[in-house]
């Protein structure tokens, strides 16, 4: 838009008017715009200059209005010839105005002159402002980037302030001396000092802790991470884990070290807790009689209690439940069936089932005979019910698989006996139920002629022909082996080692060619006392009676028929009389008790063993 004078003149002067306009286009300028004091305000644009007539109030005023409108506008203050230095002496201080304001006089000559400088100056002025503008947008356009970094940085400062304050994990800063120099609020509250406190201290005799040692110079920074136990202002004791890395400067030289402190008590402590309960677990476990199991889904084993390892004779292994029955040597009830793998009772609990009294039969080597085994079993799951695994709990029931085996034999010789049936058949099946309580054990009867010095085969249904044959109408006495001598003695006589044992200096061969090792031998007494036979065990190992078993063990298992007292001493029933007062009755071994009514059928036998 074109430059233009404005004339502030309330008495409209034509002449004033003519003249300004006169000056004005001599100066350049096309247009004036004539305004009374009481209207004014832009037109266009700001006016290269505002001129107040002398017939204007408040002159003052209205410079200074026009000063506020058009900051870069120079004005005019038209005054009489003899006012004007009184008008500038009013004026000036009131309005400190500078240059932009100059009081000349209302004659044509300087109004010309002065007019057509304070425009040339104006002109000169927006040019001037013109190109600074051009040179200021140009400076923007090219700062631009710069101040858009800054302005990134200034976020990126606020963000990482906000971090700092918000975080939970203590921060703090330190210089190349190990002072602190910056402290966040959740240092403040982890360790009790208020950051105006710390700033410019050493860390390590504040906290006790010791900064470790990090590169000084590397291209990357260096890192270290520690746990330390550190004071708080209250004088208690936290355990810390520290994260100290290096900052580095421009120079990739140390600038500064970044320290990130999380307070680690409560899980140290809950660790610790969780440690000895573990150790209790464990020894619960190791002491346990039953054998606990436990596997993961992926079928791999995570618990195998030393129970465990005896009942199935191995550790843990890597192999999958399709191996498990061949390796830990797991049978069906039948003894014969290897266990099914979808039928295993911890592949069951691991698929989620419960598992309730589940028999197992189990051999392995050390342990021909085999071990019976109740299980039981139950899925682990997850706090949210997921399903992680399994668990088996195994009881060794295989004592009582025997007694109720022993039961149920000992049910069947009494129906044999109840049947009338043949005393060889009756004496045959109890020498197999003896059998079956011993692992190798072979066991026969012998029975006393009429002559009561010879014996006779009765049954004997493991042993070798040559042992019977040789056994065979054979004498008894004090050295005739372990049954001649237990006939001879009515006592219970034990040769641990046949080998060695001087009562088998006469059968010594055939011992090894048996391959017998031990023998011991138990007569069989009537109730007068008289000696009708034996029971007598072998083994192929060198071994002894079992304490305690029935109708094997020494004289301790006799007892009394007539007060049913055991004897007061050791070998108090080597006779046949009762050692006990007043009674003096008649002495038995319980190897009649196998059999009740064994008494009468000796009687009904002529006096013939029944067990």
């Amino acid at each position: 838009m074109d430059d233009w004078i404005l004339l502030i003149d309330e008495s409209r002067d034509a002449g004033l008017e003519r003249l300004i306009t006169d000056a004005a286009l001599s100066a350049g300028v096309k247009e004036v715009i004539a305004q009374d004091s009481e209207n004014v305000e832009p037109e266009k644009s700001d006016p290269l200059i505002a001129i107040v007539s002398p017939a204007v109030g408040r002159r003052q005023a209205i410079a200074r209005q026009a000063y506020e409108l058009w900051p870069h506008t120079q004005t005019l203050l038209l005054a009489k010839p003899g006012d004007v230095e009184d008008l500038r002496r009013r004026t000036m201080p009131t309005l400190t105005l500078g240059k932009r304001c100059t009081v000349v006089e209302n004659t044509e000559e300087v109004i010309r002159r002065e007019l057509v400088s304070a425009a040339q100056l104006s002109i000169r002025r927006r040019q001037h402002r013109t190109m600074l503008d051009g040179i200021n947008h140009q400076l923007a356009r090219s700062a631009q980037p710069h101040v858009s970094e800054y302005r990134r940085l200034v976020i990126s400062d606020r963000y990482f302030a906000t971090v700092l304050e918000s975080a939970t994990d203590a921060i703090l800063s330190l210089d190349q001396h190990g002072l602190v120099r910056s402290w966040n609020l959740a240092a403040e509250r982890l360790f009790g000092y208020p950051e105006t406190t710390v700033i410019g201290r050493p860390l390590e005799p504040l906290l006790q802790v010791k900064v470790p040692l990090l590169a000084q110079t590397s291209d990357v920074p260096a890192s270290a991470r520690t746990e330390m136990r550190c004071r708080c202002a209250d004088g208690q004791m936290l355990d810390v884990d520290w994260t100290f890395t290096t900052v580095l400067d421009s120079g990739e030289k140390l600038g500064a070290i970044a320290a990130i402190g999380r307070d680690i008590t409560s899980r140290k402590r809950a660790a610790l807790d969780l440690s000895r309960t573990n150790e209790i677990l464990k020894s619960i476990l190791s002491n346990m009689g039953d054998a606990v199991v436990v596997a993961d889904k992926e079928e791999n084993f995570l618990v195998f209690n030393p129970a465990a390892e005896r009942m199935f004779g191995a550790g843990p292994t890597e192999a999958k439940s399709r191996e498990w029955s061949r390796r830990y040597g797991l049978y069906l009830p039948d003894k014969v069936t290897p266990f099914p793998r979808d039928q295993l009772p911890l592949r069951r609990s691991i698929r989620g089932e419960e598992v309730n009294d589940v028999e197992m039969f189990v051999r392995r080597d050390n342990a021909p005979k085999g071990i019976w085994t109740r299980v039981n079993g139950r899925p682990l799951r997850g706090p949210t019910g997921e399903l992680l695994g399994g668990v088996i709990v195994c009881r060794d029931i295989s004592q009582a698989r025997e007694e109720e085996f022993f039961r149920a034999g000992q049910s069947r010789v009494l129906e044999m006996i109840a049947a009338d049936a043949p005393l060889a058949d009756v004496l045959s099946n109890l020498v197999l139920l003896l059998e079956n309580q011993a692992e190798g054990l072979r066991c026969s009867i012998l029975l006393l002629n009429r002559d009561g010095k010879h014996v006779r085969h009765c049954t004997a249904p493991s042993l070798p022909e040559v042992f019977l044959r040789a056994m065979e109408g054979s004498e008894i006495g004090p050295r005739k082996g372990s049954c001649g001598t237990a006939m001879y003695t009515r006592r219970p006589v034990v040769a641990t080692d046949v080998m060695t044992n001087s009562l088998w200096a006469d059968y010594r061969e055939l011992a090894r060619v048996c391959e017998l090792s031990a023998c011991w031998s138990t007569p069989i007494l009537s109730a007068q006392g008289e000696c009708s036979g034996f029971v007598c065990d072998v083994s192929p190992g060198e071994t002894r009676p079992a304490a305690g078993r029935d109708s094997l063990g020494p004289d301790r298992n006799a007892h009394c028929r007539d007060c049913h007292r055991a004897p007061t001493a050791a070998g108090d029933f080597a006779g046949a009389r009762c050692p006990n007062q007043p009674c003096r009755g008649i002495g038995q071994s319980r190897f009649l008790d196998y059999v009740p009514g064994t008494e009468h059928r000796l009687d009904e036998r002529k006096r013939q063993v029944a067990l």
